[in-house]
């Protein structure tokens, strides 16, 4: 068996999104691993010593059995952090991640327009209002965002509107 010397790691559910932000390196149509693949190696990462772990993608909400992923690393004792842009999060995906006391980081980068600049579409509306929502929920939620030249000038302002928001 090996045991490695850390105990958290950044796992890449799949490399596709649902958005196309320019600054990003996912690739468009990569097929993932199936959920079987998927839990052998989550069980072998818990078997290493793995006790957090950061799902990550693309968007692993593209993923069709994303909350069974989550389901069964709580049921392994892994202590769950979710990366998304939370555009096709649904109400369901809220309440998993609520169950299983995941902390839940989502991309947002800028206000004003910005953040659907840079990220080439328009859900920068949809993001803060899933943003309040999993806060409302007790969820343990911060914002994610790519720091560029387009939004240097407003990072004031996402901090205000996550103080604002308790994030």
């Amino acid at each position: 068996m090996i045991h490695l010397s850390v105990n958290t790691i950044c796992y890449r559910v799949v490399r596709q999104c649902n958005l196309s932000c320019p600054f990003c390196q996912t690739i468009p149509k990569h097929k993932g691993l199936s959920l079987t693949e998927h839990k052998k190696v989550l069980k072998l990462l818990c078997s290493a010593g793995i006790n957090s772990i950061k799902f990550t993608g693309g968007e692993p909400y593209t993923n069709n059995h994303f909350n069974d992923l989550i389901d069964f690393s709580k049921k392994l004792g892994m202590e769950v952090t979710v990366c998304t842009n939370s555009t096709i999060l649904r109400q369901k995906d809220f309440e998993v991640l609520q169950k299983n006391n995941c902390k839940l980081k989502i991309s947002l980068h800028g206000l004003k327009g910005i953040h659907n600049m840079l990220t080439n579409s328009y859900t920068e509306n949809q993001v803060k209002e899933n943003i309040i929502k999993a806060s409302k929920m007790n969820i343990p939620t911060s914002i994610h965002f790519m720091l560029t030249k387009f939004n240097l000038d407003i990072v004031d302002d996402l901090f205000l509107f996550a103080i604002k928001n308790s994030i």
